[in-house]
């Protein structure tokens, strides 16, 4: 948190100072505003990213995006989603997460089945998102189904399901888990 409230200082300093900031430099305010917490500024920002046409860029444009899911303005975060040009695979994981941390795993499930190239943090967060609103069967459907395309669990997945089976009950199910544990070497 000192560290983003730092950026935005140095930030206002450039501007007093007339620098006029670049992509870059806007990816990393967005950042910080993220960190400090006030969607205000973030707003700000966004406004200013759009008059400066650095919305065009994905990077300010996935910042903006964690911005806008980290304040819980989903929204608003999913209004700019839908209005990027250009989207990269951390940028359909931050709506994704944005969704399953609120609770959404509709929301969610509908996003993931859109994302072209899943990647392990795609499947996670979306196993994460059932495991938020106590919906283990899907979430082991999603695991299987990941594991089907070829890729495997990341620790963080495992610990998810293993809690989750715990919570539920699901003793087979938690045994088959920790057996995947076992065989892998977690």
């Amino acid at each position: 948190m000192i560290f983003g409230v730092k950026r935005l200082r140095l930030y206002k300093e450039m501007r007093n100072a007339s620098v006029v900031p670049n992509e870059l430099t806007m990816a990393s305010v967005i950042s910080a505003c993220c960190r400090v917490g006030r969607i205000w500024d973030c707003r700000m920002l966004h406004g200013l990213v759009i008059k400066m046409m650095f919305d065009g860029f994905v990077l300010v444009s996935t910042n903006l995006l964690n911005m806008y899911c980290a304040s819980s303005s989903l929204g608003e975060a999913r209004a700019l989603f839908d209005a990027m040009q250009k989207k990269n695979v951390v940028s359909w994981n931050v709506m994704l997460n944005g969704y399953s941390k609120a609770g959404f795993a509709n929301l969610a499930k509908e996003l993931f089945e859109m994302i072209p190239d899943k990647d392990i943090v795609s499947w996670g967060t979306i196993i994460d998102g059932y495991v938020r609103v106590e919906r283990l069967r899907e979430a082991l459907m999603m695991y299987r189904l990941m594991v089907s395309t070829g890729l495997g669990p990341s620790d963080v997945m495992m610990i998810d399901l293993i809690s989750a089976c715990g919570r539920a009950m699901a003793i087979v199910e938690g045994q088959q888990l920790h057996c995947v544990v076992v065989k892998t070497s977690f």
